[in-house]
């Protein structure tokens, strides 16, 4: 597709490059078109005053000499429609049919010639009626130099139009092998990025941590739907863009925020647990993590806020460390307070059946019972520090 574009663009470019240098081409060419135009129309006025100049010189010798000038401007204007002049910028003309009737009127101009060298044996008629017949032939000239001009400009118009219809073809090539397709492509690429976005916007505010993220300013750009929620239902605050995060700062923790947020803004990570007053005057463990937030070059552009609530599991971890330590409590009465009364039991049983008088037998039981009575009371203070806990879980 982008080769494509590139082809396509470069096609445009040169429709427009030849187009723009033929306008320019035939503008120059009009141009010289006119140039000769007018100095053939300059012809016809000199050969008037070389007519008029010519006549004065047969009474007036002053008027010879003006004569010749007159007649070497004619003559070099002659030849400037024939075989150009470069000191008055003029081309050559190209019409065939001009230049015969200027090879033409190249006769009169010679017998102009030849009339000033010999001009007291020749008459004001021959003088007259040479002018004439120049400016009559001068005429035609005239007349098929404007021809030529004009079948120029009708060839310009033909070859614009040629071209206006290369580059609307061509336009339209773009538009249906270039432009469309990329269109296409671009409308589904969007379309794409948009269901993307959709999804990781699905899965940003699906998740059960509260995530805001902040520019370097403080100022919030972007939080998800848990945050919304749990900042109005924990502190009672409304977000939005462009709020200021300082404003979400827990009241003594400030400095902890400070230190996080200038680890965050050079590239390192923080983290911490701690327990938020709630609106209700309920106290929430929570736990707080800072993290830079790059943009493509690797440049930090912002800090991310990640908090999860981890109020139960804070609970959970309390409740656990008590049943630790009554256990550990039990283990100890076990391991202390039963052995004795227990070893006392087993001794006595012993010597009771080694013992053989009756009587004794009788005294040793009331020291067993002493021994069992004791162990009770071991037994009782177990049951009854296990109780609260027995409770809990019932």
């Amino acid at each position: 597709m982008k080769r494509k574009y590139y082809i396509g663009t470069l096609l445009a470019l040169i429709v427009i490059i030849v187009n723009q240098a033929y306008i320019q081409y035939q503008l120059y060419q009009k141009h010289q078109d006119a140039k000769v135009i007018n100095v053939a129309g300059r012809q016809r006025m000199l050969s008037q005053k070389l007519t008029y100049e010519m006549t004065m010189a047969k009474t007036d010798e002053t008027y010879l000499s003006r004569s010749q000038k007159t007649l070497y401007e004619w003559q070099k204007g002659h030849n400037a429609l024939l075989n150009g002049d470069s000191d008055i910028n003029v081309e050559a003309i190209r019409s065939n049919e001009a230049i015969d009737a200027l090879y033409d009127i190249s006769q009169n101009i010679n017998t102009a010639e030849n009339y000033l060298l010999q001009i007291n044996q020749i008459s004001t008629d021959q003088i007259e009626q040479n002018q004439n017949s120049f400016l009559a032939k001068m005429e035609k000239a005239v007349a098929l130099l404007e021809i030529d001009a004009n079948r120029k400009l009708r060839y310009i118009v033909i070859i614009e139009l040629l071209l206006a219809a290369l580059a609307i073809m061509v336009l339209l090539a773009e538009y249906f092998f270039v432009y469309r397709p990329a269109a296409k492509e671009m409308e589904y690429m969007n379309r794409k990025l948009t269901e993307q976005a959709n999804l990781f916007r699905g899965i940003y505010d699906s998740n059960t941590a509260i995530n805001i993220v902040m520019d370097l300013d403080l100022n919030i750009i972007e939080y998800n739907r848990e945050a919304e929620i749990r900042m109005m239902e924990y502190r009672g605050q409304n977000l939005n863009l462009h709020k200021s995060f300082k404003d979400l700062v827990v009241p003594g923790t400030e400095e902890h925020f400070k230190t996080s947020y200038a680890r965050a803004i050079q590239g390192k990570i923080s983290n911490a647990d701690w327990p938020m007053p709630t609106i209700d005057g309920d106290i929430r463990w929570m736990s707080a993590t800072y993290y830079p937030v790059y943009e493509d070059q690797g440049k930090i552009i912002g800090v991310a806020f990640n908090c999860i609530d981890i109020h139960e599991k804070k609970i959970a971890e309390s409740k656990a460390r008590k049943q630790e330590e009554k256990i550990k409590e039990i283990n100890q009465i076990q391991s202390h307070d039963i052995r004795g009364p227990l070893s006392k039991i087993m001794s006595i049983v012993e010597v009771i059946k080694m013992e053989d008088d009756d009587q004794a037998k009788i005294e040793m039981i009331s020291y067993l019972d002493d021994a069992a009575e004791e162990l009770d009371e071991v037994i009782h203070r177990i049951v009854l520090s296990d109780q609260p806990s027995n409770h809990k879980k019932a």
